[in-house]
């Protein structure tokens, strides 16, 4: 539920959905809170494919174990949506154009310098990527396109948003552990 990325991906559903439909803003909200509603009331585990594994920060490892074994991990079960809200939210403005009205907008503290993605403030796991580790990363394929600004000069690194990081970490993580 703490992943941008993932909310991304079902609000991209739903406006792909609800744009043949004639619906106002109102309603628009109304799906917004529904959604967070349905999302965080899931008991269950989810089954994540390896290509959806890039939208979260997790032991891809450990939860491999899990799956193989056919075990709950203890983290599963509903989750209060006050506790992802901003998430939904900031998912929202990138799929929509606009921050949903109902939901508090935190300040911008930054942006990612490989997406132009606003970083809010509060907002965690934001990394720094060096230039040596970001050449390490594009010559090993990790990542695509070069970042969208020079170097930043207090470090000589670049700033990375945690949708970027998670997809870092997914294909270095793939990279690894692909079969020669």
């Amino acid at each position: 539920m703490l992943s941008e990325a993932y909310w991304r991906s079902a609000f991209a559903g739903i406006k792909r959905t609800t744009s043949k439909l004639d619906i106002n803003e109102s309603q628009r909200l109304k799906v917004f809170h529904h959604a967070l509603i349905h999302a965080g009331g899931q008991r269950s585990p989810w089954s994540i494919c390896e290509d959806c594994s890039e939208f979260f920060t997790f032991d891809r490892d450990k939860a491999r174990s899990y799956a193989a074994r056919g075990a709950e991990p203890p983290e599963c079960g509903p989750v209060d949506p006050s506790q992802f809200t901003i998430f939904a939210a900031a998912a929202w403005e990138h799929v929509f154009g606009r921050w949903p009205a109902t939901v508090q907008q935190p300040e911008v503290d930054d942006s990612c310098d490989l997406c132009a993605k606003k970083i809010y403030r509060g907002e965690v796991a934001v990394g720094h990527l060096t230039k040596e580790r970001f050449e390490r990363l594009r010559a090993d394929g990790i990542v695509d396109n070069a970042p969208l600004s020079p170097p930043r000069p207090e470090g000589e690194h670049w700033v990375a948003c945690v949708v970027c990081l998670n997809r870092i970490l997914a294909k270095s993580h793939r990279a690894k552990t692909r079969p020669e």
